[in-house]
């Protein structure tokens, strides 16, 4: 009750700096759950599978390339010779991540229109059942390696049958109505952060089962225990000596299983999932920061109300009340300081999730889908009231009674270092973060405005559905009917991405491997490559049974390729030219070996046609609306199931770093949200201190001192805090950008511009806040403040 009391009191006298108080820490309580529920999806991702710890996918050197690091995708061969290699390995089997795609499905039965919702359709071999623990919820997966069956998750069952038996069903894929599907299972959604797509599964069957070239497949193992684990790679090792008796002893040594949850954090191996470890740690030192920053607000504030209370509390001990009970109700009072800002902070999560805000994450943040982290956020929510309230009690029950009747204790010495410490820490923190804010949002402006080595001006890009691609030259010839469309040109990858197949192939009696992206014969020219040796493609290269191969300049260097030789491979491969090096793979990595590839009807046993996933579509800057929804109606007469989707390529490519776009988003944010914190403390010290100071002021005024002097006498003692603050605060923020920067091969050049510019945000907003809240003390009659005090 008493602790009740002193809350209302205050509340009562000091309105302005208490409900400003409590929204510092509801604000900071609801950027701890947001940075969490990130941080949460980062750190269990591919956990949730049974025995998690035991699954490790294996990654293999580059066998004929030394010192060029490994691939988590391998030839079938290589990953049937490793599952096989030893008893601790309980199931294996495989997956191929290549072929995912967004697929129309529908059932003959309910009409075509049903497919019009697209779904991710992948294939993988039986074993990755038992890997990944799927949980059969009708049917059986008993069937899973006949021909024409099919297995959907819970999603999408919904999604084509309502809440009606999908089993026994059939379904048409890209409306192949000559080859249905059979559903013969269910299978329970897996979460979000799961590596595990949520869509229709078919069985792999035997592609490629036999072709040491096709790097292609992810091979996963589920051990009996994390224990046997390097028993089992020596064990592989032997199976695959046996194999490549061509490679080198040493080589093998390289052969790794890595734990699935860890490589999500691996940069250094193909993921269509990949998280930053770095990253997720800066967010959840973000999110605790946050909250000890409201916390020394909290601080500061309790402290500042000392000598409003001491009397009281003196009094008390006078009266014979024990100084651990004092204590108590100032612990209290903090606690349900933090509780009433914790329920306040409920409403505001659920405000930002529904917002457009929620935008700069792609998790679900409603507290309803994270109650256990809501939990989470209310006990540390408590804890940190208990915590604030700890220093204010012991200072406020620290005096002598005695020495209480002498005066006042809010601006003594040590008053003044211990608050003028907590603001100058809360200063360091926002400083730290806008410096690495603004640093993060020029590296993504550089990122998207880089010159990777080819012309991407005006050129718009439309992913095709395998229907579309069996007739991409009629497709092609269609669209260049439409006068705002210049040309067009097909690859089986978009101009830049991390997707794509890497090959391996005999040249000159020695194994080469690179980076394969099959594209249509005008493709060199479409994109404004440049042909350094031989010649670029033609029409007559499209109609060949061999490949025909263009190489990247880092290709022929690595290899010591010739142009006019040949490559062993699907046939006798030629090499027709060398291209400049372009950058194809996001700038988080160099340049790869890679080779454009034209021609090879005998490629995949299907026409090249069949490879092609990406129209590129030329058009100029006047035009683009018309040729943009031409395009789509092109799509939807070619493919009426086809998802008809345009985007400019400056677009696609700035879609590689999205999740660099969405840090930075987060990271101006909650700076934002720092400083508004830190400023709330400032408020609130420069409320006491004006408070306080009264006396002062008015003599000053009486001597003479002007209402900008007094203004100044406020903001030079701030200003002295934040400069102090920078001189540390930058070569801090500097050393973290730094290493952040370090997992971008192209990164750009951090000016001094950007400290200066953090400079002059905080030194701004602080002088303002200063400003305003001391203007009313400054400009007071000094009889009546004399009066008064």
């Amino acid at each position: 009750m008493i602790a009740l009391k002193n809350f209302l009191h205050t509340l009562r006298r000091y309105k302005a700096a208490t409900l400003l108080n409590i929204l510092g820490l509801a604000v900071a309580f609801a950027a701890f759950y947001i940075l969490m529920v990130q941080v949460r999806f980062d750190l269990n991702f591919d956990r949730s599978y049974p025995k998690a710890e035991c699954i490790y996918q294996i990654a293999l050197p580059q066998f004929y390339e030394e010192g060029k690091g490994y691939s988590s995708f391998i030839p079938r061969p290589d990953g049937e010779k490793a599952i096989a290699a030893s008893p601790h390995i309980r199931q294996g089997g495989c997956k191929n991540t290549m072929g995912i795609s967004e697929t129309s499905l529908y059932d003959p039965e309910q009409g075509s229109s049903a497919g019009l919702n697209r779904h991710p359709v992948y294939q993988i071999s039986h074993g990755l059942l038992e890997v990944f623990g799927f949980r059969c919820i009708e049917g059986s997966f008993a069937r899973f390696e006949e021909p024409n069956t099919v297995i959907l998750s819970q999603k999408t069952a919904r999604a084509l049958y309502g809440g009606k038996s999908a089993v026994g069903r059939s379904l048409v894929f890209n409306d192949d109505s000559r080859h249905p599907r059979e559903v013969i299972a269910v299978y329970e959604d897996f979460p979000d952060n799961s590596s595990v797509h949520n869509g229709a599964i078919t069985d792999i069957g035997e592609h490629f089962l036999n072709r040491t070239s096709n790097w292609m497949y992810n091979y996963l193992v589920k051990l009996d225990s994390p224990d046997h684990m390097e028993e089992t790679r020596q064990a592989i090792i032997a199976g695959l000596k046996t194999l490549r008796p061509d490679v080198k002893a040493e080589v093998f040594e390289k052969v790794r299983l890595v734990q699935l949850h860890e490589l999500y954090f691996s940069p250094e191996f193909q993921s269509m999932f990949r998280g930053n470890r770095a990253t997720v740690y800066s967010l959840l030192t973000i999110a605790i920061l946050i909250v000890v920053i409201a916390m020394i607000n909290f601080i500061n504030f309790s402290v500042a109300l000392v000598p409003l209370r001491i009397r009281n509390i003196n009094t008390q001990k006078v009266l014979g009340r024990p100084t651990p009970a004092l204590r108590c109700d100032t612990v209290l009072e903090a606690a349900g300081t933090a509780l009433i800002s914790f329920l306040l902070a409920i409403p505001l999560i659920q405000w930002f999730a529904a917002s457009p805000l929620a935008g700069i994450t792609p998790i679900n943040l409603f507290p309803v889908q994270n109650l256990p982290l809501l939990a989470l956020t209310g006990t540390m929510a408590l804890s940190a009231g208990v915590i604030a309230g700890l220093y204010p009690a012991w200072y406020s029950t620290s005096f002598p009674p005695a020495l209480v009747l002498k005066g006042a204790f809010g601006l003594s010495p040590q008053g003044r270092r211990i608050r003028t410490g907590l603001i100058a820490f809360q200063y360091f923190i926002s400083i730290v973060l806008i410096i690495a804010a603004i640093s993060i949002q020029a590296q993504n402006r550089f990122l998207k405005s880089y010159d990777v080595g080819f012309s991407r001006d005006n050129i718009l890009v439309a992913p095709i559905s395998t229907a579309i691609a069996g007739r991409y030259h009629s497709f092609g010839d269609r669209l260049k009917s439409n006068p705002a469309i210049r040309d067009v040109t097909f690859t089986d990858r978009p101009p830049v991405g991390s997707d794509g197949s890497s090959w391996g192939s005999s040249y000159r009696g020695r194994q080469i491997q690179f980076n394969a992206v099959t594209v249509s014969s005008n493709f060199i020219d479409f994109m404004g490559l440049h042909v350094v040796e031989g010649r670029a493609f033609t029409e007559a290269d499209e109609r060949k049974s061999a490949c025909s191969l263009i190489f990247n300049q880092t290709a022929q260097r690595q290899d010591s390729l010739i142009t006019g030789s040949e490559l062993l491979g699907i046939g006798a491969m030629p090499i027709v030219g060398i291209v400049q090096d372009y950058n194809f793979k996001p700038l988080h990595a160099g340049i790869e070996p890679m080779a454009l590839i034209v021609g090879g009807t005998e490629w995949g046993k299907s026409p090249n046609a069949s490879k092609m996933r990406y129209a590129l579509i030329k058009t100029s800057l006047a035009d683009a609306g018309q040729a943009s929804a031409f395009v789509k109606r092109t799509i939807r007469e070619f493919d009426p199931l086809a998802r008809a989707e345009v985007n400019f390529l400056d677009e696609f490519i700035g879609n590689q770093y999205q999740k660099e776009t969405n840090l930075s988003r987060q990271l101006i944010l909650f700076s934002l949200l720092s400083i508004l914190i830190a400023l709330i403390g400032v408020f609130g010290l420069v409320l006491f201190e004006t408070q306080y100071r009264r006396r002062e002021i008015a003599v000053r005024k009486v001597f003479g001192a002007t209402i900008p002097e007094v203004l100044a006498m406020f903001n030079k003692s701030m200003i002295r805090i934040v400069l102090v603050c920078f001189l540390i605060a930058a070569p801090t923020a500097w050393y973290i950008v730094h290493r952040w920067l370090e997992g971008f091969a192209y990164k750009f050049r951090m000016g001094f511009w950007i400290f200066l510019l953090a400079l002059a945000i905080v030194l701004l907003i602080t002088v303002l806040t200063v400003t305003l809240q001391s203007y009313k003390a400054a400009t007071e009659n000094p009889a009546q403040s004399i009066k008064t005090d």
